[in-house]
Formats: C-alpha cells, sequence, structure tokens
C-alpha cells in the first residue's frame, strides 16, 4: 500500500511520460486513522469554516471518501474527504454548537473496505469574542473532599487519604488547550493551581495542590488559558484525616424525648463523607453536611423511662464513623456527677408532662429571701436566656 509513480513509453523505453501518482490501497480493509488536528473547533465557526487534517493509512481518492462527524445524540453529519496522499487527508468540521464532541470516522465507501474512527474526539468551544476569552463554567466536583496532602504523606493510611487521586471538575465548555488548569481557593496563588486533564466538553480531571495548610472549604475554578479563570465555582473540602473534628458549639440543646430535633453542630474538620455522622449518648443519629465548621445531626429517639423522663447525653461528630470529637475542655474538668450538662449535652425531656422535683436544698431560707436554692429532679429543660424555666414560691397551707 501507498503511492506510486506510473510513467508510460511507446519506443521501448527510450521516452518515457511525466510520472502520475498511482495509489495503491488495500479495499479489503478500512482506512487507519492515526491522530488530527486541530483538536479544537471555535464554536460559532469562523469564516470559511474550520478543517480538519487527519493522518494515517490506507487512504485513497476514491469519489465516495468521506469524513462522518458522529455525535451522542443527532445524526451524523458528512462531509467530502480531500484527499491528500496516502497518509493525508483533510475534512470539513461541519457547525456546532459548544460544547459538542464528535467522534470523527473515515470511510472509503459503501462496500468498500469499511469505517475508521480517530482515538480521540473533536471539541467545539467557544472561545469568546476577539480579545476576550470566554471562560468555561464550573458545576460541581467528585468527590467533593479531600485530606491535607501533607497528612496523607506523613502519617494517614493510604485508605484515609486520596491525595494522589485526581478530581473529576463537572462544567461545560472545557477544551484540551494545553493550558488547562484547576485553582483551589480564594486567590491567584501559583501553589494553589493546578493543571488539568482533559476528558471530554464537559468534565476535566484535577490534581489538588502539593499541600493546603488547613482544613477549609474552598472554592475550585477552572481555566482554559491557565490565566483567565471561570466566574463560577464549586465547593471543595479539606480536611485532617488524621484527626477527629473539634466540637464548639450546639443549638438547640433540648428536645423531646421521640427525637427529630435538628440540632446544629459548630466546630471544625468537618468533611462531606458518606461516613459523615453524629451521636447521641453512644447512640448513632444522621449527620447532614454544611460547612467545614457546620453540620446538623437528628436527635434520636431517647429510651427514658416512667419515672426518669428526662436524660443528659453528650453529643459527638465523627467524619469517618470511628473517631468522634473529643468532648471540650470545659466538659472535661466538670467535676459534678453530669460531666455531660455543659456545651457538649443534649437535654431530652417529655413536653406533654412538667418538671418532677424530688429534692431541694436548702431546704429554710431567711425571710428577706436571697437565698440560692439547689432544685433536683427530672424533665428540666436548658431553655437558656428564654423566661420557660421558673421557679414559682407559693405558701403552702398548715397541715390539718
Amino acid at each position: 500500500m501507498g503511492t506510486r509513480s506510473l510513467s508510460l513509453t511507446h519506443d521501448g523505453g527510450g521516452l518515457w511520460s511525466l510520472p502520475a501518482p498511482l495509489t495503491v490501497f488495500n479495499s479489503a480493509l478500512p482506512p487507519v486513522v492515526l491522530s488530527f488536528t486541530p483538536w479544537l473547533v471555535p464554536s460559532p465557526a469562523p469564516v470559511g469554516g474550520s478543517e480538519i487534517t487527519l493522518l494515517g493509512s490506507n487512504f485513497a481518492p476514491i469519489p465516495s471518501f468521506s469524513c462522518a462527524f458522529v455525535y451522542d445524540a443527532p445524526p451524523p453529519v458528512t462531509t467530502p474527504a480531500t484527499f491528500i496522499s496516502d497518509s493525508e487527508v483533510r475534512c470539513a468540521a461541519p457547525a456546532a454548537a459548544a460544547g459538542a464532541y464528535p467522534r470523527i470516522a473515515l470511510t472509503l465507501g459503501v462496500g468498500v473496505g469499511g469505517t475508521a474512527f480517530a482515538s480521540r474526539q473533536l471539541t467545539y468551544f467557544d472561545p469568546g469574542p476577539p480579545g476576550q476569552a470566554n471562560l468555561p463554567a464550573v458545576f460541581g466536583i467528585e468527590p467533593p473532599y479531600g485530606a491535607l496532602r501533607a497528612v496523607c504523606l506523613a502519617s494517614a493510611p493510604r485508605s484515609a487519604c486520596d491525595a494522589e487521586e485526581p478530581h473529576t471538575l463537572r462544567g461545560s465548555n472545557f477544551a484540551p488547550t494545553g493550558t488547562l488548569a484547576c485553582r483551589y481557593g480564594f486567590g491567584a496563588d501559583a501553589a494553589y493551581d493546578v493543571p488539568a486533564t482533559f476528558v471530554d466538553s464537559g468534565t476535566i480531571h484535577c490534581r489538588r495542590p502539593a499541600a493546603f495548610p488547613q482544613p477549609l472549604d474552598v472554592p475550585v475554578l477552572a481555566s482554559l488559558d491557565g490565566g483567565n479563570f471561570s466566574t463560577t465555582a464549586t465547593r471543595f473540602t479539606f480536611y485532617n484525616a488524621s484527626a477527629p473534628p473539634t466540637f464548639v458549639a450546639a443549638a438547640p440543646l433540648h428536645g423531646p424525648r421521640d427525637g427529630g430535633t435538628v440540632v446544629y453542630v459548630s466546630g471544625e474538620n468537618f468533611a462531606p463523607l458518606a461516613s459523615l455522622g453524629c451521636r447521641f449518648g453512644g447512640v448513632a443519629a444522621v449527620a447532614t453536611f454544611d460547612s467545614s465548621t457546620l453540620v446538623r445531626c437528628a436527635a434520636p429517639p431517647w429510651p427514658t423511662t416512667v419515672l426518669n423522663r428526662s436524660a443528659d447525653v453528650p453529643i459527638a461528630v465523627s467524619v469517618d464513623g470511628v473517631a468522634f470529637s473529643p468532648l471540650p475542655q470545659r466538659a472535661q474538668q466538670n467535676p459534678l456527677a453530669e460531666p455531660w450538662v455543659g456545651v457538649a449535652s443534649f437535654t431530652y425531656y417529655d413536653p406533654e408532662l412538667p418538671p418532677i422535683i424530688s429534692a431541694i436544698s436548702p431546704r429554710f431560707g431567711a425571710v428577706a429571701g436571697g437565698e440560692l436554692v439547689t432544685v433536683r429532679g427530672a424533665n428540666f429543660v436548658p431553655t437558656g436566656g428564654r423566661s420557660d424555666m421558673q421557679c414559682l414560691w407559693a405558701a403552702l397551707e398548715p397541715s390539718r
């Protein structure tokens, strides 16, 4: 197979005609496509359209030689193939909307050889008006979280880290420009700008920055030229895989014993893993991720008894389902018999019953008042600064 030169003579070899090219090809085999350029086609198309050059073998200048642009949904668009040589042809790219990502097929014709597809696909993108870059759009990232890389490389087990795994960024108007980039963070810091790998017009792969200083939610943006980044972004959460989250505060701090109260827990080092969860006194609860510093916990039902209608239980949060947030220092140092009462506790109570008094101390005081009386019992509720929790002082009728 290939191109040969053909000359003719009429005097036994004395005088020969000028050579004419003759292409020899195998009509039983399809053409072979090795590569094509360009990979990018602007949309809308420039004046005169865009021409695609395909390189390969077993090409032949037959009238039925054509290119087909095969899309996922619309029917294929066929354009004539211009024969250049047995290893090069050119085809006009049809008009298509930005984001189109067709496969290119070469065919010698019906009943001749067959059809061959290029190994990669053509990308249509919107370059924007002259002198003004048109930016890609970013919709989401998978997974939306990752362990701090320095922690992964230093101490955490490989299963807990994804430091070397690329993240999949979803969006539109991505193109294999050779300068694709992702940015993690809020500013133009080269340490947090990383190269991206093109997958298709709606997908690229980003590698995480070499290091990130602390657990944090950051925006992720994309750029076609490595300098002009998208105005849309998606959220990515860095977390410390070698340490449990930190508990700071929760609200509300009380709810009915039947459960269902949504408790907002603030802290640090939260991440949207599937294993994210809460625990109320050892009972597992569903957690909803809001940010690296805020989660929502749905209080589960609590098994109170007839005599004990309320309970104070600790609240804890875990990212991996194993290591839970430790109690705050204030609660750890509480010498009371109920060490959970405080910033890290949740009180279950029965809203259909009044509080129950079992003891008061002291049981006497001066007529001028002012004594601080400690009341013990059950079904008390930490209403905070509200006036719902009150003491009623009333004179008892004399006994008879």
